[in-house]
């Protein structure tokens, strides 16, 4: 299978190379500010992770329901403690999600996908004690509906790592020793 790409000979074996070398592209959403993160890490020569910071209210109103929809099945996954009991009462924890990982695109996890994490701050005020809890998503937790959320999602921060990725290194690189 020949042909002509870029003025060099294609061949079957840069196609299956081409398949196999993907950017992995992660978003990762803290309050109001969401982070397309890329890198390339699978060659010779890597691309150091680059990120694009957006405001939540600059991303698509559906594909922010997305990442919400996300966000709402990740904290579902936690159980609260008990009261802590102390001398003369007890103490109630108050909880403060951190950022929420999602992961779109990773060619050595690509059999994990989809993906997603959380951290959940634990805090006891009247004694500064703060425990951190990691939340996750696994493929097997991501029902139909919540599927559906995380592709939709996958789509929109694709095309925001490839838009950024070719505004810095163009669409095709080619890489000399």
């Amino acid at each position: 299978m020949g042909g002509t790409f870029g003025g060099t000979g294609w061949s079957s074996t840069m196609a299956e190379n081409t398949i196999r070398h993907q950017l992995d592209v992660w978003i990762d959403w803290c309050g109001e500010n969401v982070i397309v993160s890329y890198g390339y890490r699978d060659s010779g020569v890597q691309i150091p992770q680059r990120q694009h910071r957006l405001s939540i209210t600059a991303i698509p109103r559906d594909d922010a329901s997305a990442l919400e929809a996300i966000a709402c099945a990740t904290l579902e996954r936690f159980v609260p403690s008990a009261p802590r009991r102390i001398p003369h009462g007890r103490l109630i924890p108050t909880y403060v999600p951190g950022c929420l990982t999602v992961v779109l695109q990773d060619q050595r996890r690509q059999g994990d996908l989809p993906l997603a994490r959380m951290y959940l701050n634990e805090d006891y005020p009247a004694t500064g004690r703060r425990t951190e809890h990691s939340l996750r998503l696994e493929a097997a937790d991501f029902e139909p509906p919540l599927y559906r959320a995380w592709e939709r999602l996958r789509r929109w921060g694709k095309a925001q790592a490839w838009s950024h990725y070719v505004t810095n290194f163009g669409p095709y690189v080619e890489w000399r020793s």
